[in-house]
């Protein structure tokens, strides 16, 4: 039997302190339009707070603890992952049931929020996948990376950031959530350009790209195939950015 309708929120009732973690600017940027249209342009309202991060899980580690300091009671981790399983689509919205961290540990997202968020999205038609997300230890640059990682952890697809928040939820005893959308599929390739203009927190560095690129022009077509995915994925995480604040969590 699929969830049942989802009831209304009470439109005088406060909404949750959600806290919300995004690696990277352009991955905040479909909550930050959110917040702006609620008249909060700094990123904070609407019983919503947003974090840029930066890549990687200590960075995302400490965001979440700035979050719960500042008065967040809920978690969630928001942004594109890669594509483990053959076949998850570019743009497909992620709402994992599981976690799992780079030990196998297995964090769960609140039962009650998770299906709130599976019932909103989906009678929108958002392509939808809630498989477990695995944690990755750095940038999966091949297909063949994908391939190992998915055969240890059995996940459909990975992120950097998600288990670290997750970790920290439970440690503070606060609901989490993922909100992710899938970037690079399971056959895709990340050019050696990206990486080698790719900073420690994680931002690409255009005149660096083009200089590497520059150096190896068959990289173009891989490059032009991942700003397509990235693509897909930004507006996939477009649609699904008002329902952060739709169905927040209780």
């Amino acid at each position: 039997m699929g969830p049942g309708p989802l009831p209304q929120p009470d439109p005088q009732a406060p909404l949750a302190r959600l806290g919300v973690v995004a690696a990277l600017p352009q991955e905040a940027r479909p909550l930050r339009r959110v917040l702006e249209a609620h008249g909060c342009p700094a990123g904070d309202g609407a019983g919503l707070a947003l974090a840029v991060s930066g890549v990687g899980a200590q960075r995302a580690r400490e965001a979440a603890h700035r979050l719960l300091d500042a008065g967040a009671r809920a978690l969630m981790s928001w942004g594109s992952a890669a594509g483990l399983r053959p076949g998850l689509a570019a743009g497909t919205v992620l709402l994992p049931e599981t976690v799992i961290d780079a030990q196998r540990y297995r964090f769960a997202t609140d039962p009650a929020w998770h299906q709130a968020m599976v019932t909103q999205l989906a009678a929108r038609a958002h392509r939808l996948s809630t498989g477990p997300l695995a944690e990755a230890a750095g940038l999966l640059e091949s297909a063949a990376d994908k391939e190992a990682l998915l055969r240890q952890t059995g996940a459909v697809a990975a992120d950097m950031e998600s288990a670290a928040i997750a970790e920290v939820a439970r440690e503070a005893n606060v609901p989490f959530m993922v909100v992710r959308a899938v970037a690079d599929p399971a056959h895709g390739v990340i050019p050696a350009c990206v990486s080698q203009a790719m900073d420690e927190r994680g931002r690409v560095h255009t005149a660096k790209l083009l200089g590497h690129a520059l150096i190896s022009p068959a990289q173009w077509v891989q490059l032009a195939r991942l700003a397509w995915w990235f693509g897909a994925a930004e507006r996939a995480l477009s649609r699904a950015a008002p329902h952060m604040i739709e169905v927040p969590p209780r």
